[in-house]
Order: structure tokens, then C-alpha cells, then sequence
């Protein structure tokens, strides 16, 4: 059985959330995370069997502890699980949220145009592929 307690749902089209994952996975403390691209059958099984509308999201979504975080706060979860100085970063969070997700969303929407859509699937080694749903 998967455990599905902290699960990190990513758009697999783009190139910078992509690149995010390989991230993440080169630098957390310790293998905390699943991976799961928001276009997926899982992802949209899930979604709907958890009651959440993913409708106008445009963001990485981290399902932790029973709960969906979406936007900058999902980032913050995120940069919280990582070796140093990476979690460094997650210090950030008490800035105010609007403003956090102001920035979000500003890299958010210029994600395709900058980091481009990837077309592709990026090759996933034999010790990460049970990490990916």
C-alpha cells in the first residue's frame, strides 16, 4: 500500500516545476515525498475523492497531514523538508501571505513563457521511480 501522507502535486508540462521536483529530490532530509503530476488519472482520482477543486489553481499543491496547501504556503511546506541551506529559505514564512503569494503568483504565471513546456518526459532512476504516483 502507498503511503499517501505527504504527497507533492506538480504541473508535468512545465519545464521550472519540473526542474523543482529533480530539485526536491536531490536535496530533502530524508524521502518524505511522493510526486505526482497534476494532469495524472491518480491526481484527479484523488482530488475528487478528497473533495478538492483544483478549478482556477494554479500552483504546486502539497497534500500533508490530511490537508491541501497551495501557493507559496505549499513551497514553504515544502522548503521546510530540505537539507540546509535549502531549508533555510522556509524562514520567509512569516512574511504575510499576501505578499508571499503575490510573488507566487507573479513566477506562476510567466512559468511557461520563461522555463518553457516540456514535451517530454524526464527519465526517472530506478531509486526515485516508487516515489512517483
Amino acid at each position: 500500500m502507498i503511503n499517501k501522507e505527504s504527497i507533492i502535486f506538480f504541473d508535468g508540462n512545465c519545464n521550472l516545476c519540473n526542474g523543482f521536483v529533480q530539485f526536491v529530490l536531490k536535496n530533502e532530509a530524508s524521502s518524505l515525498f511522493l510526486f505526482c503530476s497534476l494532469q495524472s488519472s491518480f491526481a484527479i482520482h484523488f482530488f475528487k475523492e478528497n473533495n478538492f477543486n483544483t478549478n482556477g489553481i494554479d500552483s504546486v499543491i502539497v497534500f500533508k497531514n490530511n490537508q491541501f496547501y497551495i501557493q507559496s504556503k505549499a513551497a514553504f511546506i515544502i522548503l521546510k523538508h530540505l537539507k540546509m541551506p535549502f531549508k533555510m529559505v522556509s524562514f520567509l514564512s512569516f512574511l504575510p501571505l499576501f505578499f508571499t503569494n503575490f510573488i507566487y503568483n507573479l513566477i506562476a504565471k510567466y512559468r511557461y513563457k520563461l522555463f518553457g513546456v516540456n514535451n517530454t518526459c524526464w527519465v526517472m532512476t530506478n531509486e526515485n521511480k516508487g516515489r512517483f504516483l
